[in-house]
């Protein structure tokens, strides 16, 4: 193990891992989060799936948090479970008292835009009980 295996990460999240209970099950603990934004980018329903991707657009912004204290080995995990269709890609999110953290988050690439939707992905259906609406069990034979 070195040094940077050790040292912690953020990662501003926007779509399935903004719900505790999904990034539990995916790296095996909960994280502290903060609310924050990431501006020039839209969530945007992925076609015939429950989850979003996110797509550069000037004019957007998309509301998500930032996970606190990832470790390299939950960003692999985390890689995993996002698949071919997201790129953990460099951005700069704004928390809620305006300060700029430099972070990553999970982009759709732009040879995986046509998968994308016109329609904003919205998280509250699926706030009650989030593994069962989200369908779980999709994403575990995925990750398997």
């Amino acid at each position: 193990m070195n040094a940077d295996d050790r040292r912690d990460h953020d990662l501003f999240v926007y779509g399935t891992l903004l719900f505790p209970e999904v990034v539990e099950r995916v790296i095996g603990r909960r994280l502290e989060s903060r609310p924050a934004r990431l501006p020039g980018y839209a969530r945007l329903r992925v076609l015939d799936e429950v989850y979003p991707g996110l797509a550069q657009s000037p004019c957007a912004e998309t509301p998500g948090q930032l996970l606190l204290g990832l470790r390299t080995e939950d960003l692999e995990r985390l890689d995993r479970f996002e698949g071919a269709r997201y790129q953990r890609t460099p951005v700069e999110a704004i928390d809620t008292d305006g300060t700029v953290w430099p972070t990553e988050t999970y982009l759709t690439p732009p040879a995986h835009w046509v998968f994308l939707s016109d329609e904003p992905w919205d998280p509250e259906p699926y706030r009650d009980n989030p593994l069962e609406r989200l369908g779980w069990a999709k994403f575990e034979e995925r990750n398997e």
